[in-house]
């Protein structure tokens, strides 16, 4: 719980400090989920606001690494529906 409202504390006090900038930085983690398989998925993003009403974003988001899942042929075979 400790840890839990540190990240909290420290998070909303980066985002106070750039809240007057016209740019900004972030970073996020979280677990990915794929057929029972779980990995740790973390992304990055960068933006810059333009205007008051336009602004510009990229990032990355990746989802960890997952086997390969065997999807058996007759889920994807089309049937006369006629």
């Amino acid at each position: 719980m400790k840890k839990t409202a540190l990240v909290l504390c420290l998070a909303s006090a980066s985002f106070y400090s750039v809240a007057d900038s016209s740019a900004y930085i972030g970073l996020n983690v979280g677990q990915s989920t794929f057929a029972d398989q779980k990995d740790v998925g973390a992304g990055a993003y960068l933006g810059a606001n333009l205007l008051s009403f336009l602004a510009v974003e990229l990032g990355f988001q990746g989802h960890g690494k997952h086997e390969d899942v065997y999807i058996p042929e007759e889920i994807y075979e089309i049937t006369d529906v006629s």
